[in-house]
C-alpha cells in the first residue's frame, strides 16, 4: 500500500489509456490492475527520480554551506 501511495503522490498525471484510447484513472485499483511489470517500471522510475532529487538537494545544500563559510572567512 505504501508503494501505491508513493506512486500516487509523485505521479500527478499520466497518459496511460485502455484499448478504446480512454485515459485510465490514477487510482489504486488501476495501479493494482497493471500487468506485465508496468507498475514496477513506474515505481522504479519514481524511486530513481526521488533519489536524484534528494542527491541534487544535498549537493546544493553542501555548495551553499561552503559558500557561506567562504564569505565568513573573508569578513573575518
Amino acid at each position: 500500500a505504501a508503494t501505491y501511495e508513493k506512486v500516487h503522490v509523485w505521479m500527478t498525471d499520466w497518459s496511460l489509456t485502455d484499448d478504446q484510447n480512454n485515459k485510465l484513472p490514477r487510482t489504486y485499483t488501476t495501479y493494482r490492475a497493471l500487468k506485465g511489470g508496468l507498475f514496477e517500471l513506474i515505481d522504479k522510475a519514481i524511486e530513481d527520480y526521488a533519489t536524484a532529487v534528494a542527491e541534487a538537494e544535498k549537493k546544493i545544500a553542501t555548495t551553499e554551506m561552503a559558500s557561506d563559510d567562504s564569505k565568513l572567512r573573508k569578513t573575518s
